[in-house]
């Protein structure tokens, strides 16, 4: 935001560039009150620009001034600003220090490929205010450094980037590159920001770290050291070599004390690689040993010897340590290529003999070191013991890793090849087991047509059977109903006593019943006609005394006494007998078809049957307790079912005496 309170301009802290429109510059410096009007005569009238802010008037798309940070008067404005021709303008207001900018770049590459993180505070400022207003901020209020940020860092990022990839890491490193860097984007950016009408000020600080180089420091730094050791151990050799030619050639002989031999060694041994307990050793064994001339050279030369060999086979560990790290490193990278699960197991198993290698290496220069330290002039007989027993341990290390690396292997190839019978055992059991699932199902599909054939032949021959079984019944049954018609036919005619001495012993009984209940129903028959005879002629002599009373008193009072009479007769005649109900029925029936018997049914349940057609005209049924059997239609209970004669009435109950 732009204050221009009280005729004060100042930027707020976190805008770039703010515009302020003008439309009358003289009503800026109007007198607002007494004072000011006074200051306007004497032209004195003033606004302030803040410090740190650079008011920059613009016309018509062109600068035409600027005024800085301070008081100014009208004057003054009109004589900073000499080309003014209309009284509108634009003022952008904007930071008149360098503005700085803290960028962090990652992961940029070196002329060398090695990629390096930069940390770079650079300088920008507004140049050409005209083109700021038209290709940058447009229409834009005001411009924050956030903005500045966002647009027009990553120009300058690219540069830098573009810079930096031109060097090598060492020169990144010296304290020139940030004057080389601030020349390399001063001749990139300018075209770039010309446009947008800034200006690159210079590179203030450079900061470049790298994790590889780091690393890539450390591995130099170890090769430099290791490579320094095998020179040293080279050269220590040389000189070994040298000392025992001089004494071969006889060059001790001449040397009395210990100080002239210490003398003597370092005149061969100008660079001091001999180690100082290796020298204090010779010394020793010259100053114990120089009053025997004729063992002296001798035993130095033993000596000597010991010491080549001792460093040949430092050399030789050395080398063929740094052999077998390269060849495990080599199969460690060739095993990561294709990322199975065996080749995660075999880098792991790699990895762990690179340790115990380098574990054994260093073990063995712990030993060697200790033996160093331990050892003193008596000890030289023993040293081709203990150098032999070293190497055979050597020897012995190096079977059981040999040893164990093939036990490795081949337990690798034989997990492999386990694996890979696994997996065709279990392809072929796959097989074999859809093979079977097929069988079994076309087993199955066999077994269950089989089945449901043997089941609808089963079902066809139970139908026919029972279809032939009901019809031999039905055909024994018409031929039974048929004979017993026939033999009903032909007894046509007969008289009671022939059919009772023609049938059998329950119909015989059934016809003797059948012949009682006849004339059990005659003398019923008769006596109740007999009772109905009595009581008309009961009736009818009641009515003929009431008659006969009525006429008496007819004369007293016709109406009355025929109103009278009529309640009279009305009243005395006694009402007719009710109708006896009809005793239930509550006989039971039994049915025979052929030679079986069937039943017994209640009466309701077999007048049912004949109603509903089971039971024919023809049908030999038995009333229970009666003990003889009839046809049904001979029946009097049944006859009238069969569209005959209704059953009589019950006979009237018996009159009262």
């Amino acid at each position: 935001m732009v204050d221009v309170k009280n005729n004060r301009w100042v930027v707020s802290e976190d805008v770039f560039a703010s515009r302020v429109m003008l439309p009358d510059l003289a009503k800026v410096f109007e007198p607002n009150g007494f004072f000011e009007w006074v200051m306007k005569k004497t032209g004195a009238e003033s606004i302030v620009i803040e410090p740190g802010t650079v008011a920059y008037f613009v016309e018509e798309g062109e600068a035409v001034g600027h005024l800085p940070a301070g008081t100014h008067t009208m004057k003054s404005v009109l004589e900073c600003l000499k080309v003014w021709k209309i009284k509108q303008a634009t003022v952008i207001l904007t930071r008149g220090e360098d503005q700085h900018f803290d960028i962090d770049l990652y992961d940029i590459p070196t002329r060398e490929d090695l990629y390096v993180d930069a940390e770079i505070r650079l300088s920008i400022q507004i140049r050409d205010v005209a083109l700021f207003l038209d290709n940058y901020m447009g229409v834009q209020s005001e411009i924050s450094f956030e903005n500045i940020r966002e647009n027009l860092i990553p120009l300058i990022t690219q540069s830098v980037q573009q810079a930096i990839r031109m060097q090598f890491f060492d020169d990144l490193k010296s304290g020139q590159m940030v004057e080389t860097l601030s020349n390399t984007i001063s001749e990139q950016l300018p075209v770039r920001m010309r446009r947008y009408g800034f200006n690159f000020i210079q590179i203030q600080a450079l900061s470049v770290s790298s994790h590889g180089l780091d690393e890539l420091n450390a591995k130099r730094n170890q090769i430099a050291l290791t490579e320094q050791h095998v020179q040293d151990n080279l050269r220590r050799l040389k000189v070994n070599s040298d000392l025992r030619d001089q004494h071969l050639s006889g060059a001790i002989d001449k040397i009395e004390t210990k100080e002239e031999y210490a003398d003597f060694i370092a005149r061969v041994d100008k660079d001091k690689l001999i180690r100082e307990d290796d020298v204090e050793e010779l010394v020793f064994e010259f100053d114990n040993r120089k009053t025997d001339r004729k063992t002296l050279r001798d035993h130095m030369i033993r000596l000597l010897d010991i010491k080549r060999d001792f460093e040949l086979e430092s050399l030789s560990s050395d080398f063929e340590y740094q052999t077998d790290i390269t060849a495990l490193n080599r199969e460690i990278d060739l095993a990561a290529v294709s990322h199975t699960k065996d080749s995660a197991a075999l880098v792991q198993m790699l990895e762990l003999q690179k340790e115990k290698r380098a574990a054994q290496h260093e073990q063995q220069r712990a030993d060697w070191e200790l033996w160093r330290d331990k050892q003193d002039v008596q000890r030289d007989e023993s040293w081709e013991q203990t150098l032999h027993d070293r190497q055979l341990k050597d020897v012995e290390a190096d079977i059981a890793i040999a040893e164990s690396e093939r036990d490795s292997r081949v337990a690798l190839i034989q997990d492999e090849l386990q694996n890979k019978l696994e997996n065709t055992k279990l392809v072929r059991e796959q097989r074999r087991k859809e093979w079977e699932l097929d069988v079994s199902d076309r087993e199955s599909d066999s077994q269950l047509g089989r089945l449901s054939a043997l089941n609808e032949i089963n079902a066809k021959f139970l139908e026919d059977e029972t279809r032939l079984k009901h019809e031999m019944e039905e055909l024994k049954l018409d031929k039974s109903s048929q004979r017993r018609l026939d033999e009903i036919a032909s007894l046509k005619g007969s008289t009671t006593e022939e059919l009772v001495a023609l049938a059998d012993t329950e119909n015989a009984r059934l016809l003797v019943d059948l012949k009682t209940n006849e004339a059990a129903t005659q003398n019923n028959q008769a006596a109740s006609e007999q009772a109905a005879k009595a009581a008309e002629e009961k009736g009818a002599a009641v009515a003929q005394a009431l008659k006969d009373a009525m006429q008496d008193v007819k004369e007293i009072s016709i109406t009355a006494i025929t109103s009278n009479s009529n309640q009279t007769n009305n009243s005395n005649s006694p009402p007719p007998p009710p109708a006896p109900p009809a005793p239930p029925v509550t006989s039971e029936w039994f049915l025979r078809r052929g030679d079986e018997t069937k039943g017994p049914w209640p009466h309701g349940d077999f007048v049912g049957f004949v109603k509903g057609g089971s039971v024919t005209v023809d049908c030999q049924v038995q009333k229970a307790g009666t003990g003889m059997w009839s046809r049904a239609g001979d029946c009097a209970e049944l006859s009238f079912l069969f569209g005959g004669d209704s059953p009589p009435p019950p006979p009237p109950p018996p009159s009262a005496p």
